[in-house]
This record gives C-alpha cells, sequence and structure tokens, in this order.
C-alpha cells in the first residue's frame, strides 16, 4: 500500500477565509442600512397619528359648543353631553371614558384666544378651533 507524502490540509485557505469575511463585512453594512430605515419608518408613523389624532379632534370642536379652555384641560358640549379633553399621564385623553388622542406629550397646554382655541405640545401649535 503507497502512502500519501504530501501534507493533507484539513483546514480553510486564505483565499476562503477572505471570501468569508468580506461576504460577513457586506451583510452587515446592509442591515445597518436597513435598521436605519426601520428607524425613519417608526418615527413617521408616530408623525402620522399625531396628525389624525387632531383631525379627529377638529372634527369634535367643530360639533361642539360652549367651550371654555384652561391651561390643562377643555370642556364644551358634543351632541347634549359635557366632554372633556385633559392632559394625563403624558397623554391627551377625552372623558367620559378614556379616550387617548395623542401619546407622549412632554409639555402641554390648551389656549383660548378670542374665539380661537390652540393646543401646544411638544413645540408644536395646533389650532383646533375657531370661528
Amino acid at each position: 500500500m503507497k502512502k500519501y507524502k504530501g501534507s493533507m490540509n484539513n483546514g480553510f485557505t486564505m483565499v476562503e477565509v477572505l471570501v468569508a469575511l468580506s461576504c460577513l463585512s457586506l451583510c452587515l453594512l446592509l442591515f445597518s442600512g436597513v435598521c436605519g430605515l426601520l428607524q425613519k419608518a417608526s418615527d413617521d408613523t408616530h408623525q402620522n397619528d399625531d396628525i389624525i389624532a387632531i383631525r379627529q379632534l377638529r372634527m369634535l370642536f367643530a360639533q361642539g359648543y360652549d367651550m371654555q379652555c384652561g391651561n390643562q384641560e377643555c370642556t364644551f358640549r358634543y351632541h347634549d353631553s359635557d366632554i372633556t379633553l385633559k392632559l394625563h399621564n403624558h397623554r391627551l385623553v377625552k372623558t367620559p371614558g378614556y379616550e387617548i388622542f395623542v401619546k407622549d406629550i412632554k409639555e402641554g397646554y390648551f389656549a383660548q384666544e378670542g374665539n380661537c382655541i390652540t393646543f401646544h405640545w411638544n413645540k408644536q401649535e395646533t389650532t383646533l378651533y375657531c370661528e
């Protein structure tokens, strides 16, 4: 029986290791780009939620009457029932019940100037109602 005199290579060659590392670095680069896009999409979703909430609030005020707004809450009549919008636990909620319109409010207050009602929150100003 003949014996094999050459060296047997059971490991990887340098070229194979370089190819594997380049594939890994390309995958990591693509993954970091996808993570950035997902973060931006999440921020856009919160902004769209706020836009929808403001439109719903404007509809409530358009159908309401006898409005009185203070610093932290606003009360009015809506379809013959008393409605209160107030800030509670960093949220803008409607009572009776507990319907949440806007979340993650760091600073917020209502302002009534003449016939207009505005809501100031997180360095934004939104007009909710104006006669």
